[in-house]
């Protein structure tokens, strides 16, 4: 008798279950199925609305937020910083005027005006003297603070000066005298001005 061939096909079979087992072709099954289901949806789906845009918009709302909100707060600083520097003035503390500083020559530039003060009282009276260039007669000299100002009155009485009247303040950021000249002879007020008088030497 002659043998029969073998059959093949129980092989193949388990050949076929061996493989359908194997877990490495079980993941690269797996990530086939995946990446053409992502490459179906990029397909499908516009690029507007595909999964994950709404993620972007929101993303780029919050940086515009934040951006927003950064510059609102260097507004905010520049603000307060711009506040600071107009209060500075206000809370700076200004120095009144030492009525030391009044002692000395003043004189009007350019002219033969000098205007002595020798001694100041804390009762408002000055000791003072006139010269155009001649000695002329002070009746009167006075000085009182005026806000962080000093504001003095010399009256003269003489030939030429009946009653001729000084009005100055004494400005200390500038180290002069400035105000008004009344000449009683004439009627007439003049703006005026004394700077310290430096001899030369």
């Amino acid at each position: 008798m002659s043998k029969r061939p073998e059959s093949r096909p129980p092989q193949q079979a388990s050949a076929r279950a061996s493989w359908v087992s194997n877990p490495r072709v079980t993941v690269v099954l797996c990530v086939l199925i995946v990446a053409a289901s992502v490459l179906a949806l990029i397909a499908v789906f516009p690029s507007a609305d595909r999964p994950g845009s709404g993620k972007r918009e929101n993303v780029d709302i919050d940086s515009q937020g934040r951006q927003h909100t950064a510059a609102s707060d260097g507004a905010g600083v520049n603000k307060a910083e711009d506040a600071d520097k107009s209060s500075a003035p206000a809370n700076r503390r200004t120095t009144p005027a030492d009525p030391q500083s009044l002692l000395g020559v003043w004189n009007r530039p350019g002219e033969t005006y000098f205007l002595e003060i020798r001694r100041y009282g804390s009762d408002g009276t000055l000791e003072a003297a006139y010269f155009n260039p001649r000695p002329i007669k002070v009746a009167k000299a006075a000085w009182r603070r005026e806000d962080q100002s000093i504001r003095i009155m010399v009256e003269l009485r003489d030939v030429g000066y009946p009653g001729s009247t000084y009005n100055l303040v004494y400005h200390a950021d500038q180290d002069i005298l400035a105000g008004e000249y009344f000449q009683a002879a004439t009627g007439a007020t003049y703006q005026v001005e004394f700077v310290r008088y430096q001899p030369m030497r």
